[in-house]
């Protein structure tokens, strides 16, 4: 029981607490491509540091100037200033082993043979915790902790044996992992989804599977297999050596692909393949992805590429590759890519025709599936991708020439205001019910249809629009943000955002692939009005020029969406109960209240 634990001061189990740099020592002048990661407040939202909305950097050079804001695996990191209460734990499963913290945050650096840096973040972010935390604030105008590290290590806390930190870390993160578990599933749900509607609306893949069409420039599955070469004893010498010694771009894009996470794909980090080794290499997919330093953009760098990916293609295998900083930068695209090149490979890339007088006879068309045998096909024995037969149906087997260049026969050039609409349901704040769930712009996170937070509708003052569950959100100030999801409620949400639905249901498919892409953020980012505040209109949006199938094409779509869409939804109900029995669990286990036995047994009932 917590009665029966000792209290220290921070001081005696810390080795270390210090400040973050002054302002002026970290400037949007001195950020690099790549180099050492700067912590901001969006990065201390979980108990763990969140390296998913990536960072600005600065050099090694200038990081060592700043070394007393270095922070490593294992620190708590505070903020001081702004949104104070803010304390996360940077894991060992990290992006990075080195980061430099912001001028508005601190850290502690635990002495971990007397606590864990786990029990420091679950005992801040409990109650007890967070009011000793925020005692010795100012709220004169930005609120701040006053003399933060002299006051960090005066406090005293409880702490019960390591074991028990380690249960009660355990127990907790136990909920963060499930948590973390349902936030990748919607990920690979909404990529999937992607996939087939650029597959279907985009590059009409089934009509060139009925064609015997390649795919349409850089796409396709490869070569035909190859041979498996003896692997020379020198070359896995150097393959183990290039693990241990791994660029920061390498690890982070190894801990997003490692154990199947992407698409299920199972990828190999430095990868033998004579006389070359591989960043990563995904054997199924014939796929590898090489990450380039500035090296790579010299002459002789180039040169090198160019024979080695001529090597790797005439041995079956498709190269991606990445400069590093936009694996460090923009994580997401380059993840976007690689998933893009796996689905690729399932989806249907027959070998084109032969020239006149090369075999004459074209090869048959790939074997549909029996109707009713994979909604969504499945990879053959061939390697082809093949459609059930109530798909391929819906397609024609010709394309034709329009204003927006090939497209089905059969199918007409429109806009997207043919088949949706804005609903604008204005709700008077008065009217409005004070537990009514609230989005706001803030709430929405970018490139993610998955709208896992909201707030409630008290004390709002001016009109919003209402939405239903299941209605499309576009976040139409400052567009290029690309805020736009599903909403996960009924609720009412701000006017800097519009309600989007199909005028039929048969659309919703078609609609949501359109509005979420970024072919669409970037037309209305580039028809937007304001220079500082920059905003779209329904009237614009409306006018964005789409290819419009036949309604039951749409249809077949949104059958194939629409359970992946209600996933995402109940995923998202889960982590929000999951998380408030998070908190609920974690002020009565850092106060003994609840014993550690009592709440594995809790939530081995639930099945957690």
């Amino acid at each position: 029981m917590a009665g029966e634990w000792t209290k220290y001061r921070i001081e005696e189990v810390a080795e270390r607490v210090a400040m973050g740099p002054f302002g002026s020592s970290i400037k949007v002048e001195t950020f690099v491509p790549e180099g050492v990661p700067v912590i901001s407040g969006q990065h201390l939202h979980g108990f763990r540091l969140d390296d998913t909305p990536g960072y600005n950097f600065i050099t090694p050079e200038h990081a060592e100037r700043l070394r007393n804001a270095n922070v490593q695996r294992g620190d708590v990191v505070f903020t001081h200033a702004g949104n104070i209460g803010q304390v996360a734990y940077i894991s060992n499963t990290s992006a990075f082993n080195r980061y430099v913290i912001s001028q508005r945050q601190f850290y502690l650096r635990p002495d971990q043979s007397k606590v864990l840096p786990e029990f420091l973040v679950a005992y801040f972010r409990s109650p007890d915790g967070q009011h000793k935390l925020l005692a010795n604030t100012s709220q004169v105008g930005v609120p701040s902790i006053a003399q933060p590290v002299t006051y960090l290590r005066s406090l005293e806390i409880p702490l019960p044996p390591l074991p028990e930190q380690r249960a009660i870390a355990h127990i907790l993160g136990t909920l963060d992992d499930k948590i973390e578990l349902l936030r990748r599933q919607n990920e690979t749900l909404e990529a999937m989804a992607r996939a087939l509607f650029k597959a279907w609306f985009v590059d009409f893949e089934p009509v060139r599977a009925k064609m015997n069409l390649p795919s349409p420039p850089g796409r396709g599955a490869g070569g035909e297999g190859t041979t498996k070469p003896k692997l020379p004893p020198d070359l896995l010498d150097f393959a183990r050596e290039l693990r241990t010694r791994m660029t920061d771009a390498e690890a982070l894009l190894w801990r997003l692909l490692r154990n199947r996470r992407l698409a299920g794909a199972k990828f190999r980090r430095q990868h033998p393949f004579p006389p070359y080794v591989l960043d990563f290499y995904c054997h199924e997919h014939r796929l590898a992805v090489e990450i380039d330093g500035g090296q790579h953009n010299e002459e002789a760098g180039r040169r090198h590429d160019a024979r080695r990916d001529a090597f790797l293609a005439e041995h079956g295998l498709r190269v991606l590759r990445f400069w590093s900083h936009d694996v460090l930068q923009q994580t997401e695209a380059v993840l976007e890519a690689i998933f893009q090149a796996i689905v690729e490979h399932r989806l249907p890339s027959p070998p084109a025709p032969l020239p006149g007088g090369e075999g004459g006879k074209l090869p048959s068309p790939p074997t549909p599936l029996p109707e009713g045998e994979g909604s969504w096909g499945a990879l053959g024995a061939d390697g082809v991708w093949h459609w059930p037969q109530h798909i391929l149906d819906l397609f024609p087997d010709r394309l034709v020439e329009s204003e927006l260049g090939e497209i089905p026969e059969g199918w007409e050039v429109g806009v997207l205001g043919d088949v949706a609409e804005h609903l604008r349901r204005s709700a008077q704040p008065d009217r409005i019910e004070p537990d009514t769930p609230y989005i706001a712009l803030e709430h929405m996170p970018r490139r993610c249809i998955s709208l896992a937070d909201w707030g409630s509708a008290e004390g709002l003052e001016s009109n919003k629009f209402a939405f239903r569950q299941g209605e499309i959100l576009f976040g139409k100030l400052r567009p290029y943000f690309h805020k736009v999801g599903v909403a996960p409620v009924d609720g009412v949400c701000s006017t800097d955002i519009v309600v989007v639905a199909p005028k039929n249901s048969h659309w919703f498919g078609f609609v949501l692939g359109h509005v979420s892409s970024s072919e669409f953020v970037e037309y209305t980012n580039a028809g937007s009005t304001g220079t500082k505040m920059p905003r779209t209109s329904w009237a614009d949006m409306a006018r964005y020029e789409v290819v419009l199938p036949p309604e039951p094409v749409a249809e077949a779509m949104t059958q194939l969406v629409q359970p992946s869409v209600e996933r995402i939804i109940a995923a998202i109900h889960e982590s929000r109960t999951l998380a408030q029995l998070r908190d609920t669990l974690l002020p009565k286990l850092i106060s003994g209240e609840l014993r550690v036995k009592d709440a594995e047994a809790f939530l081995k009932e639930r099945g957690l």
